[in-house]
């Protein structure tokens, strides 16, 4: 199985893009608020998860 994640179409709010692994659920939420760059927060199973770069595709985890 691949390591990568495979995104969701997006759901778009004012000041944010929501998108989901179909594979492994994580969520990646990227918020646009006025007058600040871009940023992403990674969310999985109701909890934010901290880190600097994508985590890691829970099923390609599991299937290896």
């Amino acid at each position: 199985m691949s390591a990568r994640h495979r995104w969701s179409d997006p759901y778009r709010t004012e000041h944010e893009t929501n998108r989901s692994c179909i594979k492994c659920g994580l969520i990646r939420v990227t918020r646009h608020e006025p007058g600040h760059l871009p940023w992403s927060e990674w969310w999985r199973d109701g909890l934010k998860v901290e880190a600097t770069a994508t985590p890691a595709c829970e099923a390609a985890t599991v299937a290896a």
